[in-house]
């Protein structure tokens, strides 16, 4: 259990894990966590003919936002997994609330464990935002057990830019790219995250936590120092993410000569 914990905690670069039952409210206004649906929907329909794509899982899914959105230009059954129960009752109202995604379905679930119950799917997605699964190399060889042969897999990465401010030692261009190639999957192609959208993003979400994070403080006025150094927190990851980091969505097809265990 701790080792979900600290996979929760790094997943959502939080230092506390006595913010843990705090988070769906302070989370409680956004709903694209961590991820830019427009560029996976993008690269799926560029690359992906729909009558190719039957079965689709996103790991660690957050409140739904990339399968709902997807569902809404092409027909398929989906599965979205997240640790979080009151993300995963989130997804789950929304896509109630849409006739185009009843064919999906969320479940609260650790993903490191749930590979026997869900595999061979067309498209598995993937937010490579935590050391859950090991580098990127482990990382795609561990979820491409979730893969049907010769299937895509789509990656949401970071990597840095900045060898004077890298404080979670995060890899630069050159070790990503040998990282993938590791991996031996084909690159089909990429997109690097527009830095204006990303700040445009960032300011929206800050303020939106922002405005939680001073309703929380009035109710738990106890516990202000873990909020106002969660939000700080927030401050610099996004300065962090806008200057010393660059950002990608990349579609990957798997080969027959990935290493399966």
């Amino acid at each position: 259990m701790k080792e979900i914990e600290n996979n929760f905690l790094d997943s959502l670069d939080l230092d506390d894990s006595e913010i843990i039952p705090f988070v769906p409210e302070i989370l409680k206004d956004l709903w694209e966590l961590g991820s830019i649906p427009k560029y996976i929907i993008e690269l799926v329909e560029k690359h992906i003919l729909p009558t190719q794509l039957k079965n689709v899982i996103d790991l660690g899914c957050g409140k739904g936002a990339v399968l709902i959105q997807l569902s809404e230009r092409i027909k398929f059954e989906g599965v979205g997994i997240d640790i979080m129960p009151d993300f995963i009752i989130e997804a789950n109202k929304r896509s109630k609330q849409k006739p185009y995604a009843k064919n999906l379905k969320f479940e609260i679930g650790d993903i490191k464990n749930s590979m026997e119950k869900h595999h061979n799917f067309d498209l598995v997605i993937y937010g490579h935002d935590s050391d859950i699964f090991g580098n990127i190399t482990q990382s795609l060889i561990e979820i491409n057990k979730y893969s049907a042969n010769n299937r895509w897999i789509i990656l949401e990465a970071i990597y840095s830019i900045n060898s004077t401010n890298n404080p979670d030692n995060l890899p630069n261009y050159k070790e990503f790219i040998q990282q993938l190639k590791e991996s031996e999957f084909e690159i089909i192609e990429q997109v690097n995250w527009n830095k204006n959208q990303l700040k445009q993003v960032n300011s929206e979400n800050t303020s939106l936590i922002s405005k939680q994070i001073k309703n929380l403080i009035k109710t738990n006025p106890n516990k202000e120092k873990m909020f106002t150094d969660y939000l700080k927190n927030q401050i610099e990851e996004c300065h962090q993410l806008e200057n010393d980091i660059t950002c990608l969505t990349i579609l990957l097809k798997n080969n027959s000569n990935v290493t399966q265990q």
